[in-house]
This record gives structure tokens, sequence and C-alpha cells, in this order.
């Protein structure tokens, strides 16, 4: 399981008022069928240097699925 993904959702849980439903993914085609599905308002992207790619390509259908969807990336690999 990702740590940092999964210490943003706990955080999230325990400071953001109001009903939350959050899903921690490790693999891309359940993610890509979850967006598909349920159209998130937020999706967080943990960013490594081997995964750079993939979280780009993820990002771009989760926009093409909800234009309005907040994309947050994150992790050790982020250019400032």
């Amino acid at each position: 399981m990702p740590l940092g993904a999964g210490l943003v959702a706990s955080y999230a849980q325990k400071y953001v008022p109001g009903d939350l439903e959050l899903r921690v993914f490790k693999a891309v085609t359940p993610l890509l069928k979850s967006i598909k599905k349920t159209q998130p308002d937020v999706l967080g992207l943990t960013n490594y240097v081997w995964n750079k790619n993939l979280c780009l390509a993820v990002a771009e259908y989760a926009r093409e699925i909800n234009p309005e969807v907040l994309i947050v990336f994150g992790g050790p690999e982020l250019d400032p």
C-alpha cells in the first residue's frame, strides 16, 4: 500500500468536515474503472520517477471524464 496516499486519506477523514468517500488504489485498471463509474470531484496522484507518464495519462483520462475534477499531484518526484 502506498504509505503517503494512505496518510493523506487518513488526514482528510479526520480534518475535512462532512461525508467523504475515499479510495486508495494500487493498480491502474481498477482506478480507471472507478474514475469512469464515479467521476470523482478530487483525484490525488502520487508521482514517482517511474510512474510520471502513467500519472499524467490517468490525469488526462480523469479530465476527459469530468472536466471539473481537481487533480492533485504529490510525491517525491515533483518539479518545483
